[in-house]
């Protein structure tokens, strides 16, 4: 039986060493026209199309072009540090994201934990804050900035926003989707994509056109990190306070950005109404 054993695995590693070699290493007549035909496909090829020439091609590019684009970048960075009316909207931005992310980590659990939806009725149960979302932020907060003005639309729509962060703080332990989740979902998206588009037209508005690279990294990188470190500070006040602590949380840092806002509108206003008195 012994001798059995090694016989099949000297077979076994004979067949594996034929599978795996080189089909031009030791080829028999009948594998020799597959490999000449492999070689032959492999000398028609071009050159910049083959894998080390895709990479050459980009290394040059990289070469030629991004120490160009870091040098004008951190050329713009300390500009962008000094600009008030570049932060300001920033800030704001920093508290939408991380409300933003933080609705979306717990009302997860919320429909999984306390509802047992699965994962697909789940995912469905967020069509009525994206519908509200599409809605507000594809024509409604556009038409509202031309005749009111944009800073004006983005406290609108994060008041909107703090009530159905706070709505969500309310919900029950034993409450129904379409009573107590769905109404806050609306109003929560409504408020998100009111002030969405507003906050980032005031935000690059501010940046100079040479400066608008850096100024478009900046905010994207606003995003991620408010979505991150706030969603971080916010689960681990969940974990302790549970989720209506989170929730609360998450307002509470909203409620600044709203404030910021507000600033951001008055000072607005206040420039618009001394352009007119100039005018005058």
């Amino acid at each position: 039986m012994a001798r059995a054993k090694k016989t099949d695995r000297a077979e076994a590693r004979r067949r594996y060493r034929a599978e795996t070699a080189p089909a031009d290493v030791g080829a028999t007549d009948e594998g020799d026209a597959p490999a000449s035909t492999a070689r032959a496909t492999r000398a028609a090829t071009p050159a910049y199309a083959t894998p080390a020439g895709r990479v050459g091609i980009g290394t040059a590019f990289r070469t030629a072009f991004h120490p160009v684009n870091i040098r004008e970048d951190l050329a713009a960075l300390p500009w962008l540090l000094r600009s008030r009316a570049f932060l300001l909207p920033n800030v704001v931005l920093f508290t939408m994201t991380t409300a933003g992310f933080s609705f979306q980590f717990l009302t997860a659990l919320y429909l999984q934990d306390t509802l047992r939806l699965d994962a697909l009725h789940t995912g469905l149960a967020y069509l009525p804050v994206t519908l509200a979302i599409a809605v507000t932020s594809l024509g409604l907060s556009g038409r509202l900035a031309s005749r009111f003005g944009p800073a004006r639309v983005l406290v609108v729509g994060l008041l909107l926003f703090v009530v159905g962060m706070l709505m969500m703080a309310a919900l029950p332990d034993h409450g129904a989707y379409a009573v107590h989740v769905a109404p806050g979902f609306v109003v929560m998206g409504a408020g998100f994509g009111l002030a969405m588009p507003q906050v980032t037209a005031l935000a690059m508005a501010a940046a100079p056109g040479d400066h608008a690279g850096a100024a478009s990294g900046f905010v994207g990188t606003t995003q991620q990190v408010g979505g991150a470190v706030g969603l971080a500070v916010v689960a681990l006040v969940a974990v302790h306070l549970g989720r209506a602590g989170g929730f609360l949380v998450a307002a509470a840092a909203l409620a600044v950005g709203t404030a910021v806002a507000g600033y951001l509108a008055t000072g607005t206003a206040t420039r618009a109404t001394s352009s007119r008195a100039n005018v005058r």
